[in-house]
């Protein structure tokens, strides 16, 4: 939440209880940058229920506070699992086709977000990241804070595949960058952000 006063506010909840997001809307708040999210893909397939409740009704309780509050500008954490696994380049064009409760997830919060948009004025913008690393990552069930874990620990990584699968990955201060530069837009879109490069599990282990 940025809120426009001079004082820091800091509450802490849950989304998923439109309780606790109606008390952080207490606050006078220009815009969301929403980045609360369910976002381990093994366990959105263990457990689909909970990865639904975060990333879906997490997303419209927010959307629901900023309707009521008048707050004008939303951005969301989105990812490219949304359109699943393509053989073509990834763009915003490709249809959603997810393949997992995750990816399914993040669909239907982009499917919010649109729909506030069109029928409330909510400028709504969905970033989707690709495989984001940094400071701070080691809370993360994603490939690269899987694999310096296992460096630090002196453990046995296990790749499953012939290891030749290909991903772009994106340093936290480019996303927060992205972040940053949404909030300036003028009107509701969808993104996607990466480094524009791609790696290999075989040219990283």
């Amino acid at each position: 939440l940025v809120p426009n006063d001079e004082a820091d506010v800091s509450i802490e909840g849950n989304i998923t209880f439109a309780s606790d997001c109606y008390l952080a809307f207490a606050h006078r708040v220009d815009a969301v940058v929403h980045l609360a999210a369910a976002t381990s893909v093994l366990q959105s397939i263990e457990r689909p229920e909970e990865t639904f409740l975060t990333n879906v009704v997490g997303t419209h309780n927010l959307l629901e506070q900023c309707r009521q509050h008048g707050v004008k500008k939303f951005v969301m954490a989105s990812t490219n699992a949304v359109v699943g696994d393509t053989k073509r380049e990834v763009s915003e064009d490709l249809p959603l086709r997810p393949k997992t409760p995750y990816g399914a997830t993040k669909a239907q919060a982009e499917m919010e977000l649109a729909a506030y948009s069109a029928s409330y004025g909510l400028t709504t913008v969905a970033l989707r990241f690709t495989n984001i690393y940094g400071p701070g990552m080691s809370h993360k069930d994603s490939i690269v804070a899987r694999l310096m874990k296992c460096a630090l620990s002196g453990g046995v990584f296990t790749i499953r595949g012939d290891g030749k699968s290909s991903r772009d990955y994106l340093y936290v201060s480019d996303a927060v960058a992205a972040i940053e530069l949404a909030l300036t837009l003028e009107k509701s879109d969808v993104v996607t952000i990466g480094s524009g490069t791609s790696a290999s599990l075989d040219l990283m282990s």
